[in-house]
């Protein structure tokens, strides 16, 4: 009976853990599903935040260009350094002045500079950067307003983001040189990082046309540099093929919820992703916590299953025990339940059918001692008839010796007669 009462415990106990496991199960993929909804919304919404933010910064700076680009003044002594084709330097510093005179009321712009129509650095901020020829450039080449990445030089993975509008002649409209804004891409990142868009586990980054790294919120390994994110392929996915954010790993073979869109310039893309493992530490934490009360509830779940299924299979065992006394032939046992049930009815018609049981053998043990008395008498009656019996057939023969010996006699005596007669 303490097996069927530790089955008992251990099925209940099975089918416990089994209800605690699916529910919890169901719960877990619930609550991962709701929160990577919910970090898909936010990562949606703080991207357009984030997006306007940055868009707005390349238009304010191109906006200041632009407004420097209007400049009669530079764009006259810019036509006399064209024509001239010498460079005049009092000329030039009056330039230089008045771009210092830009540069300072904009701190995020690092350098200031004024291309001719070869493409040389005619008037800068930096003097050492005048004279350089950029007609290699990108900028200079498309000769329209652009921003854009420009590497130093072809050895090294450093870069410029140039603001770069073309000066026409007000008149002619004729080309005479651009007018160029070296943004400095840390500040625009401090910029970011100031502000309350990105939560723990957020970055956002700028890749190019071909998915280089540009700029942003993460921290490339200058072994990797020039770091491709992804190819042409990949963003051609992101940006076209994907309704909204997508789980994947990021170059650094992480698993994040990436969201993609295109900024205003630059032909360039803006990356925001959001760790999973971030994204999910709530859930975690709640796991284990759950975890910790399954444990708790299995444990109290097992001492109270333990003494209910005492309680049921109590009387049972009680009822198991006493059979085995009948059994051995006690029938002096009484069972004692008081259930108010099934269990207690069963018990009485036990007690019953006991109390019957010693009634009958009672009877029978008085039954057995009325047989064995009678027996004993009709043994000692039988005794006697015998005995009577055994000396009627000593005398029996003893008269049939006598009977014999007298016909005998009776016969020779006979014999004796006919003897005399014939003499």
């Amino acid at each position: 009976m303490k097996s069927i009462k530790s089955k008992l415990t251990l099925l209940i106990l099975i089918i416990l853990i089994i209800c605690l496991l699916t529910a919890g199960a169901f719960y877990y993929n619930y609550a991962k599903n709701t929160v990577k909804k919910i970090s898909s919304d936010h990562i949606v919404h703080i991207s357009k935040d984030v997006l306007s933010s940055i868009n707005d910064f390349f238009n304010e700076r191109l906006f200041y260009v632009k407004s420097a680009a209007t400049s009669i003044y530079i764009r006259e002594r810019l036509k006399k350094i064209n024509t001239a084709h010498v460079h005049d330097d009092k000329f030039i510093k009056q330039i230089c002045y008045r771009l210092d005179q830009l540069k300072i009321n904009d701190i995020h712009i690092s350098e200031f500079f004024i291309l001719n129509l070869k493409g040389k650095i005619v008037a800068s901020t930096i003097k050492e950067n005048i004279g350089k020829d950029k007609s290699n450039c990108k900028y200079f080449k498309i000769k329209e307003e652009i921003i854009c990445k420009v590497f130093l030089d072809s050895m090294s993975d450093d870069f410029e983001i140039i603001v770069s509008v073309p000066l026409i002649d007000e008149y002619t409209k004729e080309f005479l040189g651009q007018i160029c804004a070296n943004l400095t891409a840390k500040n625009i990142v401090k910029r970011m990082r100031k502000s309350e868009y990105l939560c723990k586990g957020e970055s956002w980054y700028i890749i190019d046309e071909n998915g280089f790294f540009v700029f942003g919120t993460i921290d490339i390994n200058e072994k990797l540099k020039p770091k491709r994110m992804f190819s042409k392929q990949r963003i051609d996915y992101f940006l076209h093929k994907t309704s909204g954010p997508i789980v994947c790993k990021n170059p650094a073979d992480i698993d994040v919820i990436i969201f993609c869109n295109r900024l205003e310039y630059g032909n360039w893309v803006f990356v925001i992703e959001k760790s999973i493992q971030e994204s999910f530490a709530p859930i975690y934490k709640l796991r284990d916590f759950f975890i910790l009360i399954g444990i708790i509830i299995i444990v109290i779940a097992a001492f109270i299953i333990f003494n209910i299924t005492n309680y049921f299979t109590r009387p049972i065992y009680k009822l198991t025990h006493a059979s085995k006394k009948i059994a051995n032939g006690d029938l002096s046992v009484s069972i004692n339940i008081k259930t108010n049930d099934e269990m207690e009815i069963l018990a009485n018609s036990f007690n019953q059918m006991t109390h019957s049981l010693k009634e009958s053998k009672k009877e029978l043990d008085e039954w057995t001692q009325t047989l064995e008395h009678k027996i004993d008498e009709r043994t000692k009656e039988l005794k006697k008839a015998n005995d009577k019996l055994s000396e009627k057939n000593v005398e029996l023969k003893r008269f049939n010796k006598m009977a014999v010996a007298r016909e005998l006699k009776m016969i020779s005596l006979k014999n004796e007669i006919e003897r005399l007669k014939t003499n």
